[in-house]
Parts: structure tokens; sequence; C-alpha cells
């Protein structure tokens, strides 16, 4: 049984550290805080080197240096590849953070922190801790595609763009549609993260932007680029929204206009947060593996885009890489893998139903069968290699 934080859990001079250097990071900070309880460092694969609130962020390999430490998972999308990675670790001493975050001092958070109440926080981490049922019908993360185009050819890329024989962009309302569908459907998705291929090559971005700050339902929108492309002019009311955010890839010499971007960033007063990413994990080639079902259900349970809700082309998925895989035509679709949205005429508790099933009794994805998967203790392979 994995163990929920509390003050009783340290004593004098313990070594915390917090895994996952993002929103529940700088949560569980503040609530640690508040309790005068210091924090050593985060640890994040993907921020490691940086620093997060103003402490050191170090990597997953580093973190075996710090035995001793107390680790808390801090984090939603991939808590059970954590948890996972630490249980095979030998670690002794980790926790949930449910129960420390009724110690949030909504005063001292960023106003990106503070749009959920507490009660709504704790719920959305508790799904991925415990995976259990509530009424409310709450959506913390939603990966949007809405092109297939790219500018870049990435080998070993998870959404298989480089792959696609003539990639287009999504007609509008193929994107917006579905959403206004979904929308009906939950009670609110805390992060949308609008992704392709390259979403500024999208030519009707500032529409589908337009359309998302306009939803109450969605509480943040973040674009995810590989920084080749400087957005447009018309672009600059909506990205300078409180409500959005960039995510910029930096690959180096690839991402010709980072530089740029975060100079129109600063200028303009546009959120953004740059990602060097170390390694990326090798999905494989997408052949079919000889994997049993309980294999299956591990690499699923344990993979962090298993936990990825993602909607393309009017149907929520699982995983975006899995719903990739179809979309090629690598392999058959099947119905039990995806929500439709495309219809016009539905019930909305049953799609509520619908949605819950694929959310909580997901076993795996047909997919599934055909990938490696992600998992932290993975090595990984070099980051966006060209073909």
């Amino acid at each position: 049984m994995l163990k929920k934080f509390d003050k009783s859990c340290v004593s004098a001079g313990s070594k915390v550290i917090l895994y996952g250097a993002a929103m529940y990071g700088e949560l569980a900070l503040n609530a640690l805080e508040e309790q005068g309880i210091p924090v050593f460092a985060f640890c994040d694969r993907v921020q490691a080197g940086k620093e997060f609130c103003g402490l050191l962020v170090i990597s997953p390999e580093e973190l075996q240096k710090h035995k001793d430490a107390h680790v808390l998972i801090c984090a939603t999308k991939g808590f059970q590849g954590i948890k996972h990675y630490l249980e095979e670790s030998g670690w002794l001493n980790y926790y949930e953070i449910s129960d420390l975050l009724q110690y949030l001092n909504y005063g001292r958070l960023r106003e990106y922190c503070r749009r959920l109440p507490a009660e709504e926080l704790i719920e959305k981490y508790s799904f991925y801790v415990e995976g259990r049922r509530t009424d409310r019908l709450d959506l913390s993360f939603l990966a949007l595609s809405i092109t297939e185009r790219c500018t870049l050819k990435c080998r070993k890329c998870s959404v298989l763009a480089p792959y696609y024989e003539k990639p287009c962009d999504d007609k509008l309302a193929l994107i917006i549609d579905p959403m206004e569908r979904l929308l009906a459907c939950v009670d609110s998705i805390s992060e949308m993260q609008i992704g392709g291929g390259e979403p500024f090559m999208h030519q009707q971005l500032g529409d589908i932007l337009k359309w998302g700050l306009g939803q109450e339902k969605i509480k943040e929108i973040s674009i995810f680029t590989n920084s080749t492309i400087i957005p447009r002019e018309e672009l600059l009311a909506e990205l300078k929204d409180k409500k959005v955010k960039l995510l910029l890839d930096d690959y180096g010499g690839l991402s010709r206009n980072l530089n740029n971007i975060v100079e129109l960033c600063d200028r303009e007063h546009i959120r953004y947060i740059i990602q060097k990413f170390e390694r990326w994990d090798d999905l494989g080639d997408y052949s079919r593996k000889d994997y049993t079902e309980e294999q299956l259900e591990n690499l699923f349970r344990y993979c962090s885009f298993g936990n990825v809700m993602s909607m393309m082309k009017g149907k929520l998925y699982r995983c975006t890489t899995a719903a990739r895989i179809a979309d090629i035509g690598m392999i058959e679709e099947k119905p039990e893998d995806y929500v439709s949205f495309l219809e016009e005429d539905y019930d909305i508790s049953e799609k509520r139903e619908e949605i819950r099933s694929l959310i909580y009794d997901k076993k795996y994805h047909n997919g599934c069968r055909y990938c490696n998967g992600i998992s932290t203790n993975k090595m990984g392979i070099p980051v966006a290699e060209q073909l």
C-alpha cells in the first residue's frame, strides 16, 4: 500500500525530494513550506539540470545517489511509471501527496496553480493514485491533435509525423465540433495541449485558440512546438492571454527559431516553458510483439503515454501514439480503443459512461501490442534524430 505523506514521516535533517517539476511539484513545495519542511531538490528527467521554483532539478539517475531521501511523487500522467521505478529501485520512503495538499496557501501560489480549488486538485491527483471513480468527470490533461504536418522529420517521432504520405491539417469543423461534444460530457479540462505535427503550421490555429479561450471548462491551453516557426503576428492577441502558454522544445540547431520565439515571448509577455529533453524513449519499430496479457497490462499501466487522453480526428483515445499507429494504417483500429464524438446525435449520459470506462476500465490499447511503451528507467535514445 502506497504511503500518504504527512509531517510525521520526516524528522529534523531529513532529505525531501519532489519527483515532478511541474504544477503538482509546485503545489507540494507550497504545502511543505507551510509546514516548515525544507525540500532538497526536485527530480524530473525532462527538466534535469535546470531550476524549478528556485530549487535544482536532478535526473532519475542522480536520484539514485540519495537513497536516504524521502521522495514525494508529484506527477499525474506519469504517476504509475514513477511509482514502478521507485519500487524496482528498492526505494523505502516514497509517498503520494493527496493529504499534503490540504495545507496549500493559495495566496502564495502563482496564478496558473490557483485556477482550481484544493478539493478538485486533490480529486484529480487521487485519480492517478487510485484510479477511483467520482461523480465528477474531470480531465486533468487532453492532447488535441490538429495537424499531421511537421517541419522536422524525426526518425523516432512518437506521433509518426514523418510517416504520413500526404500529411495535412485537420479541418476546423473536425477539431471544434467534436471538442464541443466532449465538453458537453465532462465537467472540466485542466489543460488542453494543442499539438501535431507542428501546430504553428495550421493556418487556422488562431480560430482554434479563440474558440478554446471562450470555453469556461478549459482552464489552460498549452501549445507544443518544436521551436522552428515564429508565431504569426495575427496570433499574438490569443497567445498573450494568461490562459495560454507555449511549450518550446529545445533540439539544439534543429529548433532554429527558439531564441527568436523566446525574445518574442519576453517582449509580448507570452508565457512559455523551454523543454530540453536529454533523451527520448524508443517506442520500437511498431512490429507486433508476443506480449502475454499480463505483460500488456503492465506495459499500459506503467507507460506515461497510457494516461494521456487524446482527441484526434473526432475520437477520444487513451494514447496519442496508439491512435497514430491506427490512423496511419499500421494496425486495425478497434472501437473499444476510443470514444467517438463524430456523431451529432448522442446521449450525454451514455457518452459520460463511455468516457469513464475508457479512463477507469481500460486494461491496455490494441496498439500496445506493437509498442515498447515509455518507462522511467529506460536508457533512451538520442533526441530528434532526423531521417
